[in-house]
């Protein structure tokens, strides 16, 4: 797994992808040098990294050297950005095109869900106690 100097993660492997999808909270773009769309994507799915990299895995998946992946998720048209969590898909989030409000509402809404269920991408359980009210 190479890393961007924005935190993006490229990966090629199947297995080392399937094994990142099911161990850890994710967001995977699909993308291709050749696309204009991909390329006007880059800047905001690179913002979301670097914000995030500490909750969530940001992974990019070129579909000419990464077949299998691309295959296994069915892609059919690029930019797509998919989301798991706890090793499920979570398809409510999935954007595709080149939708930047669409991508930025999309983590946003996942990095609150997976903040919320305690763990973080290396496995530390957190609290975010401002989320916490106590009455008496």
């Amino acid at each position: 797994m190479s890393k961007h100097p924005h935190c993006v993660h490229n990966i090629s492997d199947f297995g080392q992808y399937l094994n990142i999808i099911k161990t850890e909270p994710c967001v995977v773009k699909f993308t291709a040098t050749w696309c204009g769309p991909c390329k006007r994507m880059a800047p905001t799915f690179e913002k979301a990294a670097q914000e995030n990299h500490d909750t969530a895995n940001f992974i990019e998946i070129d579909i000419d050297s990464a077949r299998e992946i691309t295959n296994y998720e069915n892609v059919q048209s690029i930019p797509l950005f998919l989301f798991y969590k706890d090793g499920l898909k979570q398809d409510t989030l999935s954007v595709s095109g080149q939708n930047v409000n669409g991508l930025d509402i999309s983590v946003k809404q996942f990095i609150t869900q997976v903040k919320m269920s305690g763990l973080s991408h290396d496995g530390v359980v957190e609290y975010d106690l401002s989320l916490i009210h106590i009455s008496e």
